[in-house]
């Protein structure tokens, strides 16, 4: 019979088979055509079969008064516990109520004939079976009724289990398992599609895709979710391991009998089973193409047991392409495994048979070393190895030469190694480990930088006041080193107890132990001290302890010119010009500057030079030559820039040694003509390879000064006048200077580069003055028996520094010096002490 053509604007539905206009059918965005498969009369009529309450059940013809005794339960529906709670609460209510919603029955079907007279002889024969509304039927019975509303409808045995299924589904309460059974009967029993469940329960394709997908689930997994031991979630996510061995072990870590009774919550689980259980198809050593691996499995793209084939199972999975049977993926490794062996030994490649393999087994597989000498490139890299990376591969990266395959003598796997010292080798060769790394990112971290802080002047550097300050603390302290001593058992007593609890730092420059050293090591050091070491000792740890402290080097208190911080006072007394030192880190950075930029001009002149170079010989070479002979004008580009650079450097270090040859008086034009020579010579090296670089014929001034008494003095230039911080002067008597400071004596305790100095000349903080070098004399008492003197200078000793600025009288003169008689007064006792001439001052 020829096809009837559908018109344009009808469909054919497929329950009644009967082409309709459009407008008959309800929409569905889910379907192609946008439309349901069935027509609205057959949707009501499904409808009405699986809920007996609509008006399509009461249109189908009124309710009639069975009797009770007549009526048989269906051999299709579930058993109903007449026992149960809520059973006993409807026998209740129908007892005071009735039956208020009719029953709908069918004629017993003739196959149950003899089954039901059998049972039931002696009683009215049954004349029909229910469909659906069993409780209140047996409710109706237990309640003593006679009659109960039904409504008889003529079924087939295929719609009377949809009905009941649909019916039970419908039921508070059901669990997710006893929901997947009912869809599976529908399936199986009632020969309902699929995809077709979710229209006629009123339920989405992947809800009832997940609860049929809980079917797989082992008798474990099965006992455990009707328990409550396993939630829908967590039992979903192991009834998609096809592996039953899997399946239990997922069970024990989703119940926590494998967890020492810790359940896995579900994001864990999840995570638990894409680690050990789903295999990713994206990074697979076999073409998951490839049809013939594992015969009969077939190309991964298209087995069913890839997450992307069950979206609906898998919705909660972000990657497609992973493989849930691990089995099928093992066996596709090892097919591939043995292929690619087979074929490395037809090209003579180098290979390790099982049985050799055997012999070589090391005793254990730690850090990939199973096979005795060699490394597993894909093992976890061994930690003595100190390398990155979650394989000896990837730790090796782009240097991972071809490797040797090996067959594992148990597992028949084939592996691929490298010999130990070939790994070790390139690690060493390419940096690999990760001390290297980190040598080498904080090497480029610290050349990053000093590049950006190359951009800041020099005094907003933190290098420059590390440098400055480091230069200060290392003169300080080798003068101290030359300090008296005072009382030395309990300088040893005081540095002990520092030592205990205390910041022990600062021990270790000051014992000459360096920065890393035992607690212990410096106790002994310090038990062990002879006394005459112990004042040096305490005067080097007060200058290293001060250093530490919070704002030690703040600026307030280095121009501060009363009392000063421990810190600067042990600097003064060391002798230690601040100004000079910073002056000179100042120059020392300037010149590296310097260079720094003249080597990269080198640098990039010497690449441009190359470039040209090989281009050149690229164009006019012959065929084989151009790459030797770009090299070796690489290579000779490469020598000049290198001799350039050690000119520059030669050039710069004579310039600085110029510096400090510069004549008196050289003033701001010797500082130009030195600036200008060393740009003048730069520009020489940086224009003309190999050439001699000519040394500044001037030099930047600087001035310079002898250190302070009583430590060795190195004569440096201030003036036509020489001073030394120490040395006692007297104020000239001249109209420039205000009243109360002309004719003073007092004792220098620093300079500027300015040709000033401090002079202090009482014991008050404001008994100080900054004066220029011409204002002031040398001063020498002129001592004679009888004579009132003050003391303006004295030693280190705390029993020195007690006679600073007192008064008394000179009694006689003896070979160490003048005897001098200070009488009593409010702090201190008459007594007597010996003092040089210049450290006094003759009163008038």
């Amino acid at each position: 019979m020829a096809e009837i053509a559908t018109p344009v604007d009808s469909k054919t539905c497929t329950a009644c088979k009967t082409a309709k206009p459009v407008d008959e059918f309800s929409k569905n965005a889910s379907n192609a055509d946008g439309l349901q498969r069935h027509c609205k009369a057959c949707m009501q009529l499904m409808k009405a079969k699986s809920t007996p309450r609509t008006a399509a059940a009461a249109d189908a013809g009124a309710p009639a008064e069975l009797p009770v005794d007549q009526i048989v339960p269906s051999l299709t529906n579930r058993h109903i516990d007449e026992t149960e709670p809520e059973m006993l609460e409807l026998v209740s209510s129908v007892r005071r109520l009735g039956v208020l919603e009719p029953i709908i029955v069918r004629v017993l079907p003739a196959n149950r004939l003899d089954e039901t007279a059998r049972r039931d002889a002696g009683r009215p024969r049954p004349g029909w079976e229910i469909v659906a509304g069993e409780r209140r039927w047996r409710a109706a019975r237990l309640a003593e009724l006679k009659t109960i509303p039904a409504m008889v409808r003529v079924l087939d045995d295929t719609e009377v289990l949809e009905i009941q299924i649909v019916e039970n589904l419908q039921r508070k309460g059901l669990s997710e398992l006893e929901e997947a059974e009912a869809y599976h009967r529908l399936v199986e029993q009632a020969h309902v599609p699929k995809e077709e469940i979710g229209e006629r329960v009123d339920r989405s394709r992947s809800y009832v895709y997940q609860r049929l997908k809980l079917l797989d689930l082992n008798p474990a997994g099965r006992e455990a979710l009707r328990k409550g031991k396993l939630d829908f979630s967590k039992a979903l996510i192991v009834a998609r391991i096809p592996n039953d061995k899997l399946q239990i072990k997922a069970l024990g870590q989703a119940t926590g009998e494998e967890r020492y009774g810790s359940p896995m919550s579900k994001v864990e689980l999840q995570q638990w089973v894409q680690t050990n259980v789903m295999l990713s198809l994206k990074r697979t050593k076999f073409d998951i193409k490839d049809a013939t691996l594992n015969a009969g499995a077939g190309a991964c793209m298209s087995c069913p047991k890839r997450t992307g084939a069950q979206p609906d199972v898998f919705a909660d999975v972000d990657s497609p392409d992973l493989c849930i049977d691990t089995t099928c993926y093992r066996a596709k490794e090892k097919d591939h495994d043995d292929r690619r062996f087979e074929e490395a030994q037809r090209e003579g490649k180098k290979v390790i048979e099982a049985a050799k393999a055997e012999k070589l087994a090391g005793a254990g597989s730690y850090g990939g070393k199973w096979l005795a000498g060699h490394y597993d490139l894909d093992a976890h890299p061994d930690y003595q190895l100190d390398v990155d990376g979650t394989t000896l591969r990837r730790a090796l990266g782009k240097h991972c030469p071809p490797p040797v395959l090996v067959k594992h003598p148990t597992t028949g796997a084939v592996h691929e190694v490298l010999t130990v010292d070939k790994v070790k080798s390139l690690i060493a060769e390419h940096g690999l480990t990760r001390t290297a790394k980190r040598a080498a990112k904080t090497e480029a971290d610290a050349a990053e930088v000093k590049k950006v802080e190359r951009r800041k002047p020099i005094d907003e550097r933190p290098e420059y006041e590390e440098r400055w300050r480091r230069q200060v603390l290392a003169a300080a302290d080798a003068k101290l080193k030359t300090m008296d001593a005072i009382p030395a058992e309990l300088l040893r007593a005081f540095l002990l107890d520092k030592l205990s609890g205390y910041n022990e730092s600062s021990f270790g420059p000051a014992l000459d132990l360096g920065d890393e050293f035992d607690e212990d090591q410096a106790t002994e050091r310090l038990r062990m001290a002879p006394e005459a070491e112990l004042p040096t000792i305490f005067l080097r740890w007060m200058l290293w302890d001060a250093e530490d402290g919070y704002d030690a080097w703040d600026e307030d208190a280095q121009a501060q010119q009363g009392p000063r911080t421990p810190l600067f006072e042990l600097i003064h007394m060391a002798g230690v010009d601040l100004a000079a030192v910073q002056a000179d880190v100042h120059r020392e950075m300037e010149s590296e500057d310097r260079a720094a930029d003249m080597e990269a001009a080198e640098a990039k002149k010497a690449e441009k030079a190359a470039a040209k170079a090989q281009k050149a010989s690229a164009a006019t070479a012959p065929p084989a030559a151009p790459a030797a002979s770009a090299r070796g004008k690489a290579r000779a580009g490469k020598t000049r820039e290198s001799e350039a650079r050690a000119g520059i450097a030669d050039a710069l270090r004579a310039a600085e040694g110029s510096h400090n040859q510069a004549p008196d008086g050289a003033g701001l034009e010797g500082a130009a003509a030195a600036a200008a020579s060393h740009g003048q010579a730069a520009a020489a090296a940086a224009e003309e390879e190999g050439a001699a670089l000519a040394a500044p014929d001037a030099a930047h001034p600087t001035l310079k000064l002898t250190q302070a008494w009583p430590f060795p003095t190195t004569e440096k230039v201030l003036s036509p006048r020489v001073f030394q911080i120490g040395d006692l002067v007297r104020v000239r008597d001249i109209d420039v200077l205000r009243r109360n400071v002309r004719g003073r004596v007092g004792r220098i305790t620093g300079t500027t580069n300015d040709g000033r100095v401090q002079l202090v000349y009482g014991p008050r903080s404001s008994d100080t003055v900054m004066i220029l070098v011409e204002h002031i004399d040398p001063y020498l008492a002129d001592v004679l028996p009888g004579s009132q003197v003050r003391v303006l200078r004295t030693g280190l000793t705390m029993q020195r520094a007690a006679f600073e600025w007192r008064t008394g009288e000179a009694m006689r003169l003896q070979a160490d010096g003048w005897v001098i008689a200070f009488p009593a007064d409010g702090k201190h006792e008459a007594c007597e002490s010996t003092f040089g001439a210049e450290e006094l001052e003759v009163l008038p």
